[in-house]
């Protein structure tokens, strides 16, 4: 899985393919989308400063397969 943690705003305007959106500010709310804490997530912001907050978070909660793959602008330019 992908999970952006940018705004909605910044999501809508431009994420990578399939990404699931969901805020920093509500972190939180990936409990109630993956219930398997095994799963393999990834974790991407604006600058990837907010994705090391939220894997540090997602990995606190109990996720065991997190990775921050950085900003956004990084990927898109390869894609």
């Amino acid at each position: 899985m992908i999970i952006d943690v940018r705004t909605p705003a910044e999501y809508k305007s431009g994420h990578i393919p399939k990404a699931v959106n969901i805020p920093l500010d509500k972190a939180d709310k990936i409990k109630s989308l993956f219930k398997n804490m095994d799963t393999i997530i990834y974790v991407y912001c604006l600058s990837g400063a907010r994705s090391s907050k939220a894997c540090n978070y997602f990995s606190k909660i109990g996720y065991t397969n997190v990775t921050n793959i950085g900003a956004v602008g990084n990927w898109l330019c390869y894609s």
